[in-house]
């Protein structure tokens, strides 16, 4: 099977836009993306322990440059989480926000 140049230079351009910006305030969905699930679960359990607020969701396909677990978080909260995964050595991808519609049978895991 041959590589699509075209779709694999476009996936390394946003994977490097999640690690480079910021999100801006206001939008619908901030989602916080992973390289893996077990990244996405410690990251959860920590925010659950440390009292933020998060709930594990599906990879939206404008985000799709991750694995297909992400945490929808808040946007007050960004350098909370931040500061906790740092502090905790979490690893994550980046932070990403989206004006998507909210469906509760396909953004929500648990």
């Amino acid at each position: 099977m041959e590589k699509n140049k075209d779709f694999e230079e476009a996936w390394y351009s946003d994977r490097e836009r999640a690690f480079r910006e910021k999100p801006e305030p206001g939008m619908e969905h901030y989602y916080m993306l992973f390289n893996n699930s077990n990244e996405a679960f410690a990251m959860h359990q920590a925010m659950d322990q440390a009292g933020l607020s998060n709930r594990i969701a599906p990879t939206p396909r404008q985000l799709s440059i991750c694995c297909g677990v992400t945490l929808i978080i808040e946007y007050d909260d960004i350098q909370s989480i931040e500061d906790l995964a740092r502090d905790k050595g979490l690893s994550y991808l980046g932070i990403q926000g989206l004006d998507n519609k909210f469906d509760g049978h396909r953004h929500k895991y648990a």
